[in-house]
């Protein structure tokens, strides 16, 4: 799924229909990216994914923030040799301190991240709902901790690895409609 497309092919207009708007929902979901078992791809739109199906046993798990704490994106890497790429970001904030949490900070790598913009488009349109690192997975970039900054939470950034970039800019998670999208996501957390 490289992108191979030598030039526009379609117009790009905006709408006063379209929803803009910062930010994400408080609420991502991160999966191991070995625990999947298989991606569905849109038949006719190769940058939507219809279905994701994870391992036996394997889950989804929510990571939580509060306002605008958590933040997602991307930004193009430049190849000079090959077809450009992607490099996928998540920055999260934690507050729990506790011992447990600590340790499954220290085992976070090779993720898919999975999260939900606030701007939903007309009627929840497809790109509401965006996966991260879908093919190469994320990675710690960044883990800091002050006692007396940022109120005293823990920061994470997952990041795209040099070499490893994404293929194209976050792929959606689109079926139907936003209700069938949000069950698709919501059955990820459960075995």
């Amino acid at each position: 799924m490289a992108n191979c497309i030598n030039g526009v092919f379609k117009d790009l207009l905006n709408s006063c229909d379209d929803r803009t708007g910062l930010g994400i929902e408080t609420t991502m979901y991160i999966m191991n990216r070995l625990d999947i078992e298989s991606v569905s791809y849109n038949s006719t739109n190769n940058y939507i994914v219809d279905d994701i199906v994870l391992k036996t046993g394997k889950l989804a798990y929510k990571i939580e923030g509060t306002k605008t704490a958590n933040s997602a994106g991307y930004s193009m890497v430049a190849k000079e040799l090959t077809n450009d790429k992607y490099s996928h970001t998540i920055s999260i904030i934690v507050s729990k301190q506790d011992s447990e949490t600590m340790k499954q900070l220290d085992s976070v790598g090779d993720q898919v991240v999975i999260i939900e913009t606030k701007a939903k488009g007309v009627d929840g349109v497809d790109g509401a709902i965006k996966i991260l690192g879908l093919n190469y997975g994320l990675y710690q970039t960044e883990g800091s901790y002050n006692s007396n900054e940022n109120e005293g939470l823990h920061l994470q950034t997952l990041t795209s690895k040099d070499g490893s970039e994404e293929l194209t800019r976050p792929l959606s998670l689109w079926d139907t409609d936003y209700s069938t999208t949000k069950s698709k996501l919501a059955a990820l957390l459960v075995a």
